[in-house]
């Protein structure tokens, strides 16, 4: 019975959250709004055939602007260089989308042997604002490749092709690629050229806009947003992480067990800082066989408050170790009404990783250590757990980024 009131909370606390990730993770209106505006109709006019095929040089307020078609939903990528700086050029990589927005800024520098690399990146992503190396990480990747034309100089134009923004003549048509995607460049259009590219027959990447100056210098805006990345504690989000884990208990004296068992963990709590979190727990463990009196079983609850500490961030999430205090209960009997009930001190200990699935919700993975001590001993309940969680950062508490 106890088993399976424990099945039933975790499959409606699964259920609460699952609905209201997919409600989370709609469009939003502003998003909307923004691509509409952004994406309006504008003068499209003739680019003629390039005199010689060769990629342009970057400088100082290039950029382009491509409607995207992903996954049906229509939004659009915006590429510019906007800014020099001692480490090198910054370039910017902005992708909207209906749910989700993302601002990649990294500092661009070549090699002594010539090759591109990409010293510093700053992120933001729906509100998140951090900071990374981008040498060899792959972010560097997804910038170079963005910025970097797929063809070469010497290879013929001579494809028409049209265009948003505008009427190309002497396109470069780029082989195909191992995806089945079929591209059109031209060195008119700043950064790798592109003017649209076609997978499985629709067009998913097309050129609305360019120029050779307009785009936003944010050299400023960038120094800002590093500082607040490195120093300045995020506000407050909440947050509920609703799961399940798989335990091995050990014990020590009368709380020995045997077997292993399943428990579910209900966590709710704040950050309180860039690194900090701190949060409540309910940890409820299902009833496992009673070592000394094999009639009986044994099961323990806990009752925690905690804190979480984030010591890597990572584009779409974090490793993070926690730690949390409170009252343990160690219940044991025949059945589900017929128990003893031992309280005493509860601790949990836990080394997680949390991936952010869409903007509002995301999964954990930990490795946990429960403990409870009572009157007759100690007993630990080394496991793994894995939950759903929803949280509410900043954005949709009415905070915006300037």
């Amino acid at each position: 019975m106890y088993t399976r009131l424990m099945g039933q909370v975790l499959r409606v606390s699964i259920l609460l959250v699952v609905m209201a990730c997919a409600h989370r993770s709609q469009a939003i209106p502003a998003y909307r709004a923004n691509i509409a505006a952004t994406l309006a109709p504008r003068a499209s006019p003739s680019i003629p055939a390039p005199a010689t095929v060769e990629p342009k040089p970057w400088a100082i307020g290039q950029w382009s602007l491509y409607k995207m078609t992903m996954d049906g939903e229509v939004g659009y990528e915006q590429l510019g260089v906007v800014a020099v700086d001692a480490c090198g050029i910054w370039v910017q990589l902005v992708t909207q989308s209906a749910r989700s927005r993302t601002t990649i800024t990294g500092c661009v520098h070549a090699d002594p042997d010539g090759h591109k690399r990409v010293a510093d990146v700053v992120w933001d992503h729906a509100g998140y604002v951090w900071t990374s190396d981008g040498r060899g990480r792959p972010e560097e990747v997804w910038l170079l490749e963005a910025f970097t034309p797929t063809w070469r100089g010497g290879d013929s134009p001579g494809e028409v092709v049209d265009v948003a923004a505008g009427h190309f003549e002497g396109a470069i048509r780029e082989p195909v690629s191992s995806d089945g995607t079929i591209a059109w460049s031209h060195p008119a259009v700043p950064f790798g050229g592109r003017i649209r590219s076609a997978s499985n027959g629709r067009v998913d990447r097309e050129l609305v806009a360019f120029g050779d100056a307009g785009a936003t210098p944010v050299i400023s805006d960038l120094a800002n947003r590093v500082e607040r990345a490195s120093q300045t504690p995020e506000p407050p989000h909440a947050f509920v992480n609703l799961g399940f884990g798989l335990t091995s208990p050990r014990g020590h004296g009368r709380e020995d067990t045997n077997g292993g068992g399943m428990s579910v963990r209900i966590r709710s709590g704040s950050r309180v800082g860039r690194h900090f979190e701190v949060y409540g727990e309910a940890v409820f463990g299902q009833p496992e066989n009673y070592k000394p009196d094999p009639t009986l079983d044994q099961a323990t609850s806990l009752l925690l408050a905690g804190t979480r500490w984030t010591f890597l961030e990572m584009p779409r999430g974090e490793l993070y170790l926690r730690g949390g205090l409170g009252v343990g209960l160690v219940e044991r009997g025949p059945s589900l009404m017929d128990r003893t009930r031992d309280w005493g001190f509860g601790a949990s200990l836990g080394l997680g990783l949390f991936t952010r699935v869409v903007e509002a919700c995301g999964l954990t993975g930990e490795l946990t250590d429960d403990l409870v001590i009572d009157g007759g001993g100690a007993r630990h309940s080394l496991g793994v757990s894995m939950a759903l969680q929803l949280q509410f950062p900043k954005s949709w508490l009415g905070h915006r980024e300037d």
